[in-house]
């Protein structure tokens, strides 16, 4: 039922189809502007993007379009925090000051030239295309870190092996009740170290994490089933419709209807 990352998608964004309200999403992303200009406001500061940048956005920034001009294209890479390797990190996540949110692609040629080419491969069906997609992608990252060498920090800080396993138990049973306490005492940490270690190694707290994966389920049903909105509440893990509502408005930026209605996608 999960998507499988990392996954690109190409999307068109119009001013009067976009939501005003901040959001924090659920996938790390690599946006590519191909067309169109836009204000877009990530945690608090506005950038004007126009065609030539990329923006490295982590699952914790809030972001939303103040503005567009004309039709916007994005090419949009979405990944899991688990698809990243421990020197990726820093990319996305507790980014160094002096990385830069965005760069430009002639700046990172080989950056362009594998990312362009792992769309393509995605966009086939022929067997294996997924996985040389992934691998384009792990190309356009390494492309990405030799450019940024000078700014990242020398000696990754790897994954503690008690988040990962917390991960991988969250992934295997998110649609349970999920709780501090009992994750806490499965790999042996007090629930305020766990809380505090989790922050820290993904970008967004234990409960905000759980809540923004659900959505990520529900999303994929919303665009691949015709099942009700409290069908699908239920089967991501909500114990009732409003707090789905709550939780999907929160994350996207509209309602669920809205969302499947009118196609939106998060950026």
């Amino acid at each position: 039922m999960h998507q499988k990352f990392p996954t690109i998608h190409r999307f068109f964004y119009r001013n009067e189809e976009v939501s005003k309200r901040p959001g924090i999403f659920h996938t790390i992303k690599i946006h590519i502007v191909e067309s169109g200009t836009a204000i877009w406001n990530i945690n608090g500061k506005d950038f004007s993007i126009y065609p030539g940048l990329a923006f490295l956005m982590g699952n914790g920034e809030r972001r939303y379009f103040k503005s567009i001009c004309g039709t916007l294209t994005l090419l949009v890479c979405e990944m899991d925090i688990t698809d990243l390797l421990p020197e990726q990190r820093p990319l996305f996540i507790n980014r160094p000051p002096q990385l830069p949110l965005f760069f430009f692609l002639n700046e990172v040629p080989e950056f362009k030239s594998y990312f362009y080419t792992a769309f393509a491969q995605s966009q086939k069906k022929e067997p294996f295309c997924a996985l040389f997609a992934k691998g384009y992608i792990s190309l356009a990252l390494a492309s990405l870190l030799r450019h940024f060498a000078p700014v990242l920090p020398d000696t990754p800080e790897k994954m503690r092996p008690e988040i990962e396993a917390v991960l991988q138990y969250i992934s295997s049973h998110i649609t349970e009740n999920l709780s501090l306490s009992h994750l806490s005492a499965l790999v042996h940490l007090s629930p305020s170290a766990l809380s505090k270690q989790f922050a820290k190694y993904n970008g967004l707290g234990f409960h905000q994490y759980i809540s923004s994966k659900r959505i990520e389920m529900a999303i994929e049903l919303l665009r691949s089933t015709e099942k009700s909105v409290l069908d699908i509440a239920y089967a991501c893990g909500f114990h009732n419709s409003a707090a789905f509502y709550d939780a999907f408005k929160k994350t996207t930026g509209v309602t669920p209807l809205s969302f499947r209605n009118k196609r939106f996608s998060s950026v």
